[in-house]
């Protein structure tokens, strides 16, 4: 069996081979289980390093709490990249400084998300529609080690502009 370290995304890898038809996340409407979200995070991966994602580069996730949503965390592990979670109750403004802040390359989302926004938003990053991602993946996540950062954490930014802290892939797996 491979040992589990280095690239974090090894972590939903190897719960898929172990058990791929038992739950991983149960939403209201309905059930996927861990073979599923492992094949939608490497159709992710796929779609990033299609896009000309890297190692290193940033990717924010701005989608609802759900299947899509850690689909799109190991699937942007998996490509290498630094996902940058962006809490969906944020507004344009602190959204933008994330963005821009974190230079996120990419920003995984879909169009409701973005109709939900007071106005539109503006930014350098390069919009990619999670619906829109149909194929599968089959390459192994790039490798990482576990000092390498996996994740940037922004705080609420209640009393200003939200602030990041890194969380490495060491950080994760001693999780």
């Amino acid at each position: 069996p491979r040992p589990l370290h280095g690239n974090f995304a090894h972590a939903l890898r190897a719960a898929a081979a172990f058990a791929p038809a038992k739950p991983a996340i149960v939403e209201p409407l309905g059930t996927t289980v861990y073979g599923n979200l492992d094949a939608r995070s490497r159709a992710i991966a796929e779609a990033l390093a299609a896009s000309g994602v890297q190692a290193g580069d940033r990717v924010a996730i701005l989608l609802p709490r759900g299947a899509d949503a850690a689909a799109a965390f190991f699937g942007v592990l998996a490509s290498g990249a630094i996902a940058v979670n962006v809490n969906e109750s944020l507004r344009p403004r602190q959204i933008e400084h994330i963005l821009d802040h974190s230079d996120s390359r990419i920003l995984l989302t879909t169009p409701d998300m973005l109709e939900r926004q007071p106005r539109a938003l503006e930014t350098r990053a390069s919009v990619l529609h999670v619906a829109d991602i149909s194929a599968s993946g089959a390459a192994e996540p790039a490798p990482r080690i576990e000092t390498d950062v996996a994740h940037i954490v922004y705080t609420s930014g209640s009393t200003g502009l939200p602030k990041g802290v890194t969380i490495s892939h060491g950080n994760l797996w001693a999780g």
